[in-house]
């Protein structure tokens, strides 16, 4: 009798050992199931963020290149009215010394012991300065209607990339009313000096009509075409502020694009890794084989136990029979 409640408690533990490796050799496959669907899920998903990121850098990098384009179209503007306005103040000053000459030829003839001559350079001044103004202003016009179109234009782009975007960086700025060039070069040169020493004796002396007038052409050419010079200068610099803080502001856009890309792209990296990455890869190659090795000892351990329960339900088989089999068992 004691014989049998051993061999039944020996097969009870064995059952009890058998339930508690087949549950933990499901335990170990769903975790492996779990872990394999976590893998394809992140794969999935970085492979969309793959393709979402390579799509917003190209519109990005699009949107760098047009940037490019607009700094290149406002450069070019003010090029452009640099040169018509130097164009404009050399033919003034070119023709107003024609006209000076043609004023001395005309004096000198008629009087030709004239030993002095005035110049007054102020209506050449004032033509001058109205004609810079002028350019200034229609320059000005011209980028506030490219403002006007860019901003609205950058706006749209940016709210398709940047739906979170709530900056000021893409407001039309309110320039001032009334914003003209500085023409302080005019300012020193009222009237060409015609009363020092030497042009008196350089006009008093016997020199041929022709000769003086021409002299009165180039002094008034050398100093009012260098006035051109700084003239045009200011103009440049003071359009080329406005450009750069146009651009100041595209540039920020667009650094702020960059920055976003290279963060999304450090983050995908990152999740990346956990997938192709060689440390990853050998830590998770690592877990599944730790896993399969469980699994195979607790398969092992199945076939052990049955192994086992069949053994005991023979001794069990003989125990219920006769005594005389039972000491023949235990012999």
């Amino acid at each position: 009798m004691q014989l049998r409640q051993i061999a039944v408690c020996l097969a009870e533990l064995v059952r009890s050992a058998e339930v508690t490796d087949r549950a933990e050799l499901q335990s170990i496959q769903e975790l492996l199931e779990v872990r394999r669907q976590e893998s394809l899920s992140l794969r999935a998903r970085v492979a969309e963020e793959q393709q979402s990121l390579a799509a917003f850098e190209a519109r990005a990098n699009t949107l760098q290149a047009s940037f490019a384009g607009i700094e290149t179209h406002f450069n070019e503007l003010i090029a452009s009215a640099s040169q018509l306005l130097r164009h404009q103040l050399c033919t003034q000053v070119r023709e107003f010394a024609d006209d000076q000459a043609e004023a001395m030829l005309d004096a000198l003839e008629m009087n030709p012991k004239q030993k002095t001559w005035h110049c007054d350079v102020l209506p050449l001044r004032e033509q001058m300065e109205a004609t810079c103004v002028a350019a200034f202003e229609q320059a000005a016009a011209d980028l506030t209607r490219v403002e006007q179109f860019l901003y609205p234009q950058l706006k749209v782009i940016v709210a398709s990339l940047l739906p979170d975007y709530r900056g000021n960086l893409l407001e039309v700025p309110a320039w001032p009313q009334g914003i003209t060039p500085t023409v302080a070069p005019l300012a020193n040169k009222v009237a060409v000096d015609l009363d020092s020493a030497w042009w008196q004796q350089w006009f008093a002396a016997r020199r041929p009509v022709e000769e003086r007038a021409d002299h009165l052409r180039r002094l008034i050419e050398e100093d009012f075409l260098r006035i051109t010079d700084e003239l045009v200068r200011e103009a440049e610099t003071q359009l080329g502020q406005r450009v750069d803080y146009i651009l100041q502001r595209v540039n920020a856009i667009s650094m702020g694009l960059r920055t976003g890309i290279e963060r999304r792209a450090g983050n995908l990296a990152r999740e990346h890794a956990l997938l192709d990455g060689t440390a990853d890869e050998e830590t998770l190659t690592r877990f599944e084989n730790e896993q399969n090795g469980r699994a195979e000892e607790c398969v092992r351990k199945q076939d052990a136990y049955s192994a086992a329960l069949e053994e005991l339900g023979c001794v069990l088989e003989v125990l219920d029979a006769s005594p005389g089999d039972a000491r023949l068992l235990l012999q």
